[in-house]
């Protein structure tokens, strides 16, 4: 299994699709694509994820909009991950989402069995989750309701197609 460093999320209009090109921890890189019904079905799981649990929702979404509002805020900007010629590329057929005490950890699956992970505290599933609202509305893709508490005025006003 891959151990996923850093990466770069960016969408292939040619391909229709989002690539993730990783930092592996061995030096290497990696180019992981997932298509629109893969990210369809990990948004919904990483948004469970990151919403506080409370019986009163409104309550709970007032907390999960200031975490996430902080969190972005916080994000620090960073070269991007290049994967001009990865040694390891493949489209993704299953996630994993692991919950160990220090946050999520994403694994993705490629059909022939090669795996990838990566792991996030509170604020970087945040901030990810950030990016990869900005890169699926930049691809105009349908399919996912994004929570009110996740807007933004960068998100209103448009983004750029690479963002890591």
């Amino acid at each position: 299994m891959l151990d996923l460093q850093r990466i770069t999320v960016l969408y292939s209009e040619e391909q229709d699709r989002i690539s993730i090109n990783a930092a592996v921890r061995d030096g290497e890189t990696a180019r992981i694509w997932l298509t629109q019904r893969m990210t369809n079905r990990l948004i919904p799981a990483l948004i469970n994820v990151i919403k506080p649990r409370h019986d009163d929702p409104v309550y709970a979404d007032i907390i999960a909009g200031v975490s996430h509002q902080k969190a972005v805020a916080r994000q620090e900007p960073s070269a991007p991950v290049t994967a001009t010629e990865p040694e390891h590329e493949w489209l993704v057929s299953k996630i994993d989402l692991q919950m160990p005490p220090s946050g999520t950890v994403v694994i993705f699956y490629s059909p022939t069995g090669q795996s990838a992970r990566i792991g996030f505290n509170g604020d970087l599933m945040r901030q990810w989750l950030s990016i990869l609202q900005r890169v699926y509305v930049a691809a105009e893709w349908r399919g996912t309701d994004w929570p009110d508490w996740m807007a933004t005025p960068a998100i209103k006003q448009g983004s750029d197609r690479v963002l890591h």
